[in-house]
């Protein structure tokens, strides 16, 4: 809606539609500054927030409120960096929102790693149009950062205005992702594994659609414990769910083991 009103103003030289339009960012970007992006992770939203601000920056003059935007735009596009998994294009970590197109490598994010790191077009949509509508170029540091292949590097991040910890370590081939906190929504993968295979090069834990328990997770290099705690407890055995996922010591990985 901002890049609506932010477009008409300039396209109509409406001044009370720019005056609107400079409102509803004023609220966009306090609100969020203070509980941060809760569509964290998100291999479609994550593209849907940074190309409307790439495209106002093209429509703003350089005051301020672009500051503001090039900003925002900085720090949604480093998360994008810092979690890109340069060997299957994909982004690694729990997600707020994915479907089968994104683990599929025919989403968003494959375009926006194709417009910044010049990474090969995995797939064919209508969506390149959209993509394409925003000119700016993350710095030379961030590329090179979402294209180095990370071994040994844990990233973490937080929302606070959800409580949603989340973290995720690079391997040598593999990438291990969990968060803690409550549900996010029916899309939300609490837990993922991206790895380097031709049939599915992502391994994720989803839950029942219905259930939106709460997941609470321990990340330690390639070893992870996660806990669900039940919001709907089952009328035998407890009200908490663990698993305990270790990666092997190779350079990609070997074995799995989960146990109850």
């Amino acid at each position: 809606r901002v890049l609506a009103r932010f477009t008409l103003a300039r396209a109509l030289d409406r001044s009370d539609v720019l005056d609107q339009a400079l409102a509803d960012w004023s609220i966009w970007f306090t609100e969020t500054d203070k509980t941060g992006i809760t569509e964290y992770n998100s291999p479609t939203y994550a593209v849907v927030t940074a190309i409307p601000l790439g495209r106002m920056l093209d429509l703003l003059p350089d005051t301020e409120i672009a500051k503001q935007v090039e900003t925002a735009l900085a720090c949604v596009l480093a998360d994008f960096s810092w979690h890109y998994h340069a060997q299957t294009g994909l982004l690694a970590g729990a997600m707020s929102r994915s479907c089968h197109g994104d683990f599929l490598r025919n989403s968003f994010s494959n375009l926006m790693a194709y417009q910044q790191y010049g990474a090969k077009i995995r797939g064919i949509s209508l969506n390149p149009a959209f993509v394409a509508t925003s000119n700016y170029q993350q710095s030379p540091e961030s590329v090179e950062w979402a294209l180095a292949k990370k071994p040994g590097t844990t990233v973490r991040a937080s929302i606070p205005g959800s409580g949603v910890r989340r973290a995720t370590y690079f391997g040598n081939q593999f990438a291990l992702g969990a968060k803690s906190g409550p549900a996010y929504g029916k899309q939300e993968m609490s837990v993922t594994l991206v790895h380097p295979s031709k049939r599915q090069p992502m391994l994720f834990l989803r839950q029942n659609p219905d259930s939106g328990d709460a997941v609470y997770s321990e990340l330690c290099e390639g070893s992870l414990l996660t806990g669900i705690a039940f919001r709907d407890p089952p009328e035998i055995g407890s009200q908490h769910g663990w698993f305990r996922l270790v990666l092997g010591p190779t350079e990609d990985f070997n074995a799995i083991e989960v146990g109850g």
